[in-house]
């Protein structure tokens, strides 16, 4: 009886654990992934599935042939969405790179990208 006790609150704990050891991951940005826009967008949004702290962000901008890139400054605390204002963006592609520290101390990352076609 014991012994079976102890396996069950081993296997509670290992379950536990796994979702205290969870990393934050990216649930949706503005503008979308992939989205083709007639308008240059005034800011660019990151949401997380919990609050993490952004440690860098590049906005870099691909347009014939010519690249450029942009550091946006995140904030400095942990949030679950991040507003960025976005500088005056001219047409291309832009892809949006960034890194966080999770809540459970590690460092996630990814990107996302997006088209202006007029400005």
């Amino acid at each position: 009886m014991m012994v079976r006790f102890l396996g069950s609150l081993l296997l509670a704990s290992i379950l536990g654990l796994g979702s205290a050891l969870a990393h934050s991951t990216k649930e949706a940005t503005v503008p979308e992934d992939g989205a083709s826009l007639d308008a240059a967008p005034s800011e660019v949004m990151i949401q997380f599935d919990e609050p993490a702290t952004l440690t860098r962000v590049e906005l870099v901008h691909s347009n014939e042939g010519e690249t450029q890139e942009t550091r946006l400054m995140p904030p400095g605390e942990a949030m679950d969405m991040t507003h960025l204002d976005a500088p005056d963006l001219g047409p291309g592609l832009y892809t949006v790179e960034w890194r966080a520290m999770s809540a459970d101390g590690h460092a996630v990352n990814g990107s996302f990208s997006f088209t202006v076609t007029g400005n």
